[in-house]
């Protein structure tokens, strides 16, 4: 989910298209699973946290590589 959000900000910005209703919802959405799993206890905080940060790194790269060229 959060990979899924962080691609369609940097969509937003390089294309220079107005997506705010969009990721006002894959906000909405991440909120809701997140603290789902936290409620119904199939994660602990940390492991939520871990997820989040993975899939934003994950979506981060592409653009690091496409602009510095690594």
């Amino acid at each position: 989910m959060s990979s899924l959000l962080t691609f369609l900000i940097i969509l937003s910005f390089n294309f220079q298209l107005n997506f705010i209703y969009s990721i006002a919802f894959l906000v909405m959405c991440l909120g809701l699973v997140s603290s789902s799993r936290l409620i119904l206890k199939a994660h602990v905080p940390s492991e939520v946290i871990v997820g989040v940060v993975l899939g934003v790194i994950t979506q981060l790269t592409i653009p690091i590589f496409k602009y510095y060229k690594m």
